[in-house]
Protein backbone atom coordinates (compact mmCIF):
# COMPACT_ATOMS: atom_id res chain seq x y z
CA UNK A 1 0.00 0.00 0.00
CA UNK A 2 1.32 3.46 -1.00
CA UNK A 3 1.12 6.60 2.02
CA UNK A 4 -1.96 8.14 -0.39
CA UNK A 5 -4.40 4.64 1.15
CA UNK A 6 -2.86 4.94 4.87
CA UNK A 7 -3.89 8.73 4.79
CA UNK A 8 -7.27 7.92 3.52
CA UNK A 9 -7.49 5.90 6.96
CA UNK A 10 -6.34 8.77 9.21
CA UNK A 11 -8.68 9.71 12.02
CA UNK A 12 -10.33 6.18 11.61
CA UNK A 13 -9.70 3.67 15.03
CA UNK A 14 -9.10 0.14 14.51
CA UNK A 15 -12.79 -1.00 15.07
CA UNK A 16 -13.41 0.64 11.06
CA UNK A 17 -13.58 -2.16 8.88
CA UNK A 18 -11.45 -0.28 6.19
CA UNK A 19 -8.64 -0.27 8.89
CA UNK A 20 -9.01 -3.46 9.44
CA UNK A 21 -8.87 -4.99 6.26
CA UNK A 22 -5.64 -2.78 4.92
CA UNK A 23 -3.96 -3.84 8.12
CA UNK A 24 -5.12 -7.88 7.84
CA UNK A 25 -4.21 -7.10 4.18
CA UNK A 26 -0.05 -6.44 5.40
CA UNK A 27 0.18 -9.11 8.37
CA UNK A 28 -0.68 -6.91 11.54
CA UNK A 29 -2.75 -8.70 14.01
CA UNK A 30 -5.74 -6.48 14.66
CA UNK A 31 -6.09 -8.10 17.71
CA UNK A 32 -2.31 -6.88 19.01
CA UNK A 33 -3.48 -3.32 18.57
CA UNK A 34 -3.90 -2.04 21.73
CA UNK A 35 -2.88 1.22 23.83
CA UNK A 36 -1.51 0.03 27.15
CA UNK A 37 -2.65 1.58 30.87
CA UNK A 38 -1.32 5.33 30.68
CA UNK A 39 0.47 4.97 26.69
CA UNK A 40 -0.65 7.00 24.16
CA UNK A 41 -0.06 5.42 21.06
CA UNK A 42 1.16 2.05 19.65
CA UNK A 43 3.21 1.92 16.96
CA UNK A 44 3.29 -0.70 14.15
CA UNK A 45 6.04 -1.67 11.21
CA UNK A 46 4.52 -3.03 7.80
CA UNK A 47 7.05 -5.66 7.83
CA UNK A 48 8.79 -4.96 4.16
CA UNK A 49 7.36 -2.35 3.47
CA UNK A 50 9.55 0.79 5.07
CA UNK A 51 6.57 1.93 6.76
CA UNK A 52 6.02 2.55 10.38
CA UNK A 53 2.11 3.83 11.63
CA UNK A 54 1.39 5.03 14.70
CA UNK A 55 -2.29 4.58 16.69
CA UNK A 56 -3.11 7.04 19.18
CA UNK A 57 -5.60 6.59 22.41
CA UNK A 58 -8.45 8.30 21.41
CA UNK A 59 -8.69 9.58 25.21
CA UNK A 60 -5.43 11.48 23.88
CA UNK A 61 -5.78 12.47 20.82
CA UNK A 62 -9.31 13.82 20.70
CA UNK A 63 -8.45 15.41 24.42
CA UNK A 64 -11.70 13.06 25.93
CA UNK A 65 -12.06 14.14 29.41
CA UNK A 66 -14.77 11.39 29.81
CA UNK A 67 -11.83 8.70 29.85
CA UNK A 68 -8.42 7.96 31.05
CA UNK A 69 -5.69 7.78 28.40
CA UNK A 70 -5.46 3.57 27.46
CA UNK A 71 -8.88 3.42 27.62
CA UNK A 72 -9.96 4.97 24.03
CA UNK A 73 -9.86 3.00 20.70
CA UNK A 74 -6.55 3.12 19.17
CA UNK A 75 -7.44 5.60 15.67
CA UNK A 76 -4.63 5.82 13.11
CA UNK A 77 -3.03 9.39 13.58
CA UNK A 78 0.71 9.22 11.74
CA UNK A 79 2.73 6.95 9.48
CA UNK A 80 6.34 7.50 8.49
CA UNK A 81 8.27 6.34 5.12
CA UNK A 82 11.60 5.32 5.48
CA UNK A 83 13.18 5.94 2.26
CA UNK A 84 16.49 4.70 4.04
CA UNK A 85 16.50 1.39 6.08
CA UNK A 86 13.98 0.83 8.52
CA UNK A 87 13.78 -1.17 11.93
CA UNK A 88 13.11 -4.39 9.85
CA UNK A 89 15.56 -3.31 7.22
CA UNK A 90 12.95 -2.02 4.87
CA UNK A 91 13.11 1.06 2.39
CA UNK A 92 9.61 2.57 1.66
CA UNK A 93 9.90 2.66 -2.57
CA UNK A 94 6.42 4.05 -3.37
CA UNK A 95 5.43 8.10 -4.04
CA UNK A 96 5.65 10.42 -1.44
CA UNK A 97 3.25 13.24 -0.49
CA UNK A 98 3.71 17.40 -1.52
CA UNK A 99 5.29 16.32 -4.36
CA UNK A 100 8.19 15.53 -2.28
CA UNK A 101 11.77 13.37 -3.75
CA UNK A 102 14.20 11.78 -2.56
CA UNK A 103 17.13 14.25 -3.11
CA UNK A 104 14.95 17.04 -1.76
CA UNK A 105 17.55 19.29 0.27
CA UNK A 106 16.83 21.40 3.19
CA UNK A 107 17.38 24.23 1.13
CA UNK A 108 14.72 23.25 -1.49
CA UNK A 109 12.52 22.32 1.02
CA UNK A 110 12.34 25.71 3.23
CA UNK A 111 11.82 27.06 -0.27
CA UNK A 112 8.85 25.02 -0.86
CA UNK A 113 7.01 25.34 2.26
CA UNK A 114 8.46 28.13 3.96
CA UNK A 115 10.24 28.86 7.53
CA UNK A 116 9.52 25.36 9.41
CA UNK A 117 7.17 25.21 12.27
CA UNK A 118 9.65 23.29 14.90
CA UNK A 119 13.36 22.08 13.33
CA UNK A 120 16.55 20.70 14.61
CA UNK A 121 20.65 20.46 13.43
CA UNK A 122 21.55 17.56 14.96
CA UNK A 123 20.23 14.87 13.12
CA UNK A 124 18.64 17.70 10.80
CA UNK A 125 14.58 17.49 10.67
CA UNK A 126 12.28 20.03 9.67
CA UNK A 127 8.56 20.53 10.44
CA UNK A 128 5.64 22.26 9.27
CA UNK A 129 1.61 22.52 9.19
CA UNK A 130 0.59 21.52 5.46
CA UNK A 131 -3.23 21.28 5.08
CA UNK A 132 -4.00 20.36 8.40
CA UNK A 133 -1.35 17.83 8.59
CA UNK A 134 2.08 17.92 10.05
CA UNK A 135 4.58 16.91 8.02
CA UNK A 136 8.16 15.80 9.63
CA UNK A 137 11.11 15.49 7.22
CA UNK A 138 14.41 13.97 8.67
CA UNK A 139 17.70 14.47 5.81
CA UNK A 140 20.43 12.41 5.44
CA UNK A 141 24.03 13.97 7.57
CA UNK A 142 24.40 16.41 4.48
CA UNK A 143 20.90 17.96 4.26
CA UNK A 144 20.60 17.38 0.56
CA UNK A 145 18.58 14.22 0.32
CA UNK A 146 15.63 12.94 2.77
CA UNK A 147 15.64 9.54 4.92
CA UNK A 148 12.43 9.56 6.64
CA UNK A 149 9.12 11.49 5.58
CA UNK A 150 6.34 11.43 8.23
CA UNK A 151 2.96 12.24 7.90
CA UNK A 152 0.52 12.89 11.69
CA UNK A 153 -3.12 14.43 12.26
CA UNK A 154 -3.04 17.96 14.01
CA UNK A 155 -3.85 17.46 17.62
Amino acid sequence: MSYKQWLDLFGRNIDDESVRDALVKVGIDTSALEVEKDDISVVKNVSGKGITLVFSDEAYLHKRDDMAIGEGAPILSEFSLWLQESEDGSVYTGPLPFNLQRDNSRVELRKQFGEPVSSDDDPPWDQWSVDNLVLTVEYNEDEKSLSTVSLELVV
